[in-house]
C-alpha cells in the first residue's frame, strides 16, 4: 500500500488537474507534531481519484500531537472504487477542522465520508457544498465519536440496497449537531441518534416527500382542532406550534402519514391561528 501523494508536514500545496490511481491513500494529508506551528491551506481542484483495490482510501486528513489538519479545501473532486468492494472509503477525517469541499462526486465506495476523533481532537466544521454520494456500499455518511459542527449543503446520497445507512450518526459527544441542507436521499437508513439535524430534504420514492425539518403556513379555524397537511414522507416524530391567541391552557399534536391535527384546551376565541414546524425522519 502506498499514497500517491503524503505530506506529512506543515504544507502549503496547490494541485490542480491530478488523475490518482491508488491500491493504498490517493491523498493522504498529515501533521508532523514536531512543528509548533499552523497546519493545513492545501488546495486542490479538478482532482480524480480511482480506488484498484480494498481498504484503500481517497483522502485522508489527519490530526496529530494537538494539531489539526486545516484549512484546506478541494473543488472538483471526483473519488470512485473501480471494483465496489465495502472496504473502501472516500474521504477520511482524524481530528481534522475547517476544511472545505466543493463539487464532490463519490461513487461505489464502502463509505462515502468518515468522520473520527483522534484521541485528542474532533472533526469539527468542516463544510460540503454540492456532495454526491452514489451507490455507497455500506453508509454514506459515517460520523462517528468527535464529528460535530459539520455542516453540508445541497446533495444526493444513496447506498446500494435498504439495509445500509445513508447517515450513520454515533456520536457520542455531539455538543453541535451536524447538519444537512437540501438534499436527496435515496434508499438506506437514518442513525441520527446523536442529533444530526436535516433541512429542506426529500428521500426520493413514489411520492418525493419531505424529510427533515419543514414548516407549515399559519392554518386557521375557530374550533379547538386544527389539521394540517404536512407534506412529510411520514408521520412526523416531531411536532412543534405557535398559536396567534395565547389563552390555551394545553395543546397537544397527533400525526398521520399526511396529517397534523392540533388539539388545544382553554376559552375559545372567535378564531386563532397555529403555525407548525414538523420533523420525520425515517
Amino acid at each position: 500500500d502506498y499514497s500517491a501523494i503524503n505530506l506529512t508536514d506543515p504544507a502549503f500545496i496547490y494541485g490542480n488537474s491530478l488523475s490518482i490511481r491508488t491500491n493504498g491513500y490517493g491523498i493522504y494529508l498529515g501533521v508532523n507534531s514536531s512543528y509548533s506551528t499552523h497546519y493545513g491551506n492545501s488546495h486542490f481542484q479538478n482532482t480524480f481519484i480511482a480506488l484498484e483495490a480494498n481498504n484503500t482510501v481517497g483522502v485522508q486528513l489527519n490530526a496529530s500531537g494537538g494539531y489539526t489538519m486545516n484549512l484546506c479545501s478541494f473543488d472538483h473532486l471526483d473519488i470512485q472504487a473501480l471494483t465496489a468492494t465495502i472496504g473502501t472509503k472516500g474521504i477520511v477525517f482524524w481530528g481534522a477542522q475547517s476544511n472545505s469541499f466543493d463539487w464532490v462526486n463519490l461513487e461505489y465506495l464502502g463509505v462515502g465520508i468518515e468522520m473520527n476523533h483522534d484521541g485528542t481532537l474532533g472533526s469539527y466544521y468542516n463544510v460540503f457544498t454540492n456532495l454526491r454520494i452514489y451507490n455507497a456500499e455500506t453508509i454514506g455518511v459515517d460520523l462517528n465519536n468527535g464529528a460535530s459542527r459539520n455542516t453540508f449543503f445541497s446533495g444526493y446520497i444513496k447506498t446500494d440496497g435498504a439495509g445500509d445507512y445513508v447517515i450513520d450518526d454515533d456520536n457520542a459527544n455531539d455538543q453541535v449537531p451536524n447538519r444537512f441542507y437540501s438534499f436527496e436521499f435515496w434508499t438506506g437508513l437514518f442513525d441520527l441518534t446523536s442529533g444530526t439535524k436535516i433541512y429542506d430534504s426529500q428521500y426520493e420514492d413514489a411520492t418525493n416527500n419531505k424529510i427533515g425539518e419543514g414548516s407549515v403556513t399559519g392554518t386557521n379555524t375557530t374550533t379547538t382542532t386544527a389539521v394540517i397537511n404536512h407534506e412529510m414522507e411520514g408521520a412526523p416524530n416531531f411536532v412543534w406550534a405557535s398559536f396567534s391567541f395565547t389563552g390555551w391552557t394545553s395543546w397537544t399534536w397527533t400525526a398521520t402519514a399526511t396529517e397534523v391535527t392540533i388539539t388545544v384546551t382553554g376559552t375559545l376565541p372567535a378564531s386563532w391561528t397555529v403555525y407548525v414546524k414538523v420533523e420525520y425522519i425515517p
